[in-house]
């Protein structure tokens, strides 16, 4: 089968009116990730505290238990727009430190992790002059809770908008954020182990899918799209027939874990870069995908008052690229760095392997939890907070659901197909029966059919007689014939009959 050819954009794809003019400016486009200094007020590198410390890099429990911690560790990142609600501000700290500690170690985002640090991201990264979208308050943009989001493959359905589950105003204000937005965002679940995103624009309905795997991306394109479609007209809010579907062709990525962080960096990229792909973004055009994730997870950890730490992809944090000041002239090719010479490197001598001590073959322990009785004073905002770390807290109730709700889904789809399989057993044996009926009853009339055309020695003894008397044979079996019958008639005897054939 030929390959699909995906849809390739340009800078004079419509929905960059929306941003205010097609093309979008240079300035715009260039790559400018927030970073501490971006903070309110801004924090000096000294005062970033370790992520790799005990105190922080852990699982937290509820955001209840954890209060304190959070307060205290990151209250000093608080956005003046979207931490003005105490419980909203504390479920986002809770999801972002969770979301940064599965990005240091490789694991999957959830949800509520994913939400929270592309909501987070967004905010900040709006707030720069350059944002042509507007800041948070404009109402031009939304990502939608992770509730919302687009579940494809799974068995439950995607709440639709204003749903029960919130209260009369948040019910309220998530109408309005949708029917005002220019752009909307979706996270998409793809059977429950993959994340992309579905960019919507109410307008025109228009819709761009983007997901970080190639493989089967069209397919899961449709799929997406036919799940944002049935939501759509769930809630009430139809797209209208001037709808355009796309799917965007990517760079892909390199593990089977960073999804989750790749649907964070095209969020940014179109609503604050105006281009679809992160890739696109002038400046990290020919950055490799691990290259992005070391900036963005270090971004990340800055906008929590946090060093940048090691992505789990294994690189050490670096420089962001260097951004271009101007636009080169068209047909003019971007001059390239020259490298300083180097002399040629020696072959190294081979060396033989190193001997291993009984302390080193023996296994790694875990890393020890701080004890109850130490007070860490963490110097925040000039002020000493002391801290009372909890105990080695437990698997968190939320990932532990996650998994008994993955493990209870397994069962049931090992169920079904068990049911499945003894039914299709039981329509063979039930068609394999009916074929040995007939089969039976075929040869039963066959039977039948034979003894009924079989002559009866009468009809044989008849056929002599009247051969004539020149045949001997016959003449005398005929009149043997006619003597039994007449002592049969004698008798009382019903008389037979000649059968016929």
């Amino acid at each position: 089968m030929a390959p699909v050819t995906l849809t390739t954009f340009k800078q004079s794809d419509d929905y960059l009116n929306a941003f205010g003019a097609n093309p979008s400016p240079d300035i715009s486009r260039a790559i400018q990730l927030p970073t501490r200094n971006d903070l309110q007020p801004p924090i000096p590198a000294a005062q970033l505290l370790d992520p790799n410390s005990d105190l922080i890099d852990r699982q937290l429990e509820v955001p209840a238990r954890e209060q304190a911690f959070l307060l205290n560790t990151y209250g000093r990142v608080a956005h003046p727009v979207l931490d003005q609600n105490q419980a909203d501000k504390l479920d986002s700290f809770y999801s972002c430190h969770n979301g940064l500690y599965a990005a240091r170690h490789g694991e999957w985002l959830e949800s509520q992790d994913l939400y929270h640090l592309a909501d987070r991201l967004v905010t900040w990264a709006q707030d720069q002059p350059n944002a042509r979208l507007g800041n948070r308050s404009s109402g031009n943009w939304w990502i939608l809770p992770e509730l919302y989001a687009i579940r494809v493959g799974s068995e439950e359905a995607t709440p639709t908008l204003a749903s029960e589950i919130y209260n009369s105003q948040q019910r309220q204000l998530h109408r309005t954020l949708f029917d005002q937005a220019r752009f909307t965002i979706h996270m998409v679940n793809l059977s429950q182990n993959h994340w992309a995103l579905m960019i919507y624009q109410p307008s025109t309905g228009h819709s761009w899918y983007l997901d970080s795997i190639a493989t089967s991306r069209n397919q899961h394109s449709k799929k997406a799209r036919t799940a944002f479609l049935q939501w759509l007209a769930a809630s009430n809010r139809p797209a209208p027939a001037t709808k355009k579907p796309r799917t965007v062709k990517l760079k892909g990525q390199k593990d089977t874990w960073s999804c989750g962080l790749h649907t964070i960096i095209n969020t940014m990229a179109f609503i604050r870069h105006e281009v679809l792909g992160w890739h696109n973004v002038v400046g990290w055009e020919r950055l490799k995908a691990d290259d992005m994730l070391k900036e963005l997870v270090g971004c990340l950890h800055e906008l929590m008052g946090l060093r940048r730490a090691r992505p789990a992809c294994g690189h050490t944090p670096t420089q962001s690229p260097a951004l271009p000041t101007t636009k080169p002239a068209a047909g003019t090719k971007r001059p390239a760095t020259a490298a300083p010479p180097t002399a040629p490197a020696a072959k190294r001598p081979k060396m033989p392997p190193p001997q291993r001590t009984n302390a080193q073959l023996a296994p790694k322990q875990a890393r020890p939890h701080p004890p109850n009785n130490i007070n860490l004073n963490l110097n925040l905002n000039n002020n000493n907070n002391y801290l009372n770390p909890p105990a080695a807290p437990a698997a968190p109730p939320r990932r532990a659901l996650c998994a008994t709700m993955r493990a209870q889904a397994a069962q049931n789809s090992a169920a079904r197909q068990a049911r499945w399989a003894g039914i299709v057993q039981q329509a063979a044996a039930d068609r394999a029966a009916a074929e040995q009926r007939e089969k039976e009853e075929r040869e039963r009339r066959s039977a039948e059919r034979k003894r009924a055309r079989r002559p009866s020695w009468a009809t044989v003894a008849g056929t002599g007689a009247r051969a004539g008397a020149g045949d001997g044979a016959g003449a005398g079996l005929g009149k043997k014939s006619l003597k039994r019958k007449s002592d049969d008639k004698e008798a009382g005897k019903p008389e037979e009959t000649d059968v016929k054939g």
